[in-house]
């Protein structure tokens, strides 16, 4: 079977200060992870950090006690040998519940399915999706302020305001909602940041 919705990851009781690696892509696979639950079950807060892909999309995120979050990873893509990592200040007392669909390289029903971009948002303005020979769909954006202030993000496709001037809190990470934004051919997506700590995680899907 090429392609299967399934349970990615579950734990729980992770040590203090630790680094625990929840999902990692098998070879010859990629993943659309389609939701990813955190619960703290402690009556005191607790500081969490996630990073998937080597881009951290939940940075020293303060969880209140006996609180339940998703973080915001719907319908975002990994390709081959992609980890998702946990790491928690506070011993026994975050689990994880990862669920998504994995499926083949060569898989057609998902083969148009891409990751467009990851890294850190420039603070000068740059590209931070390259330009293709075929039309795009933006299916979703993560955005993750790793700095300890707020900072103010702005982003363009080829030239024309999406996101001007988005302001994420400390800590923070936010999914923009974007519905099926189209990037046509030959053109890219810009971005700059007020200050250096926004990562950003970008899902497409190519069309034609």
């Amino acid at each position: 079977m090429a392609t299967l919705f399934k349970r990615l990851g579950a734990g729980n009781d992770i040590t203090a200060s630790s680094t625990v690696t929840a999902y990692t892509v098998p070879t010859s696979y990629k993943t659309i992870v389609k939701s990813f639950i955190i619960t703290n079950s402690s009556a005191s807060s607790v500081i969490i950090s996630v990073v998937m892909a080597s881009i951290g999309i939940l940075s020293n995120y303060v969880m209140k006690p006996n609180d339940t979050i998703l973080v915001p990873v719907m319908d975002q893509l990994m390709v081959a040998r992609d980890s998702i990592t946990v790491t928690t200040s506070t011993a026994n007392a975050i689990s994880y519940y990862i669920s998504g669909i994995e499926t083949l390289v060569a898989d057609p029903e998902y083969a148009d399915v891409l990751r467009l971009g990851g890294g850190a948002i420039p603070v000068t303005s740059g590209i931070i999706v390259t330009t293709s020979s075929k039309d795009r769909l933006i299916k979703g954006i993560i955005l993750c302020n790793t700095a300890a202030a707020e900072r103010k993000v702005s982003m363009w496709i080829y030239g024309w305001s999406i996101l001007q001037p988005f302001t994420i809190k400390a800590n923070d990470t936010i999914l923009i909602p974007t519905s099926d934004i189209l990037i046509p051919a030959g053109e890219y997506v810009s971005a700059s940041a007020s200050a250096t700590g926004v990562n950003y995680y970008i899902t497409g899907k190519e069309l034609g």
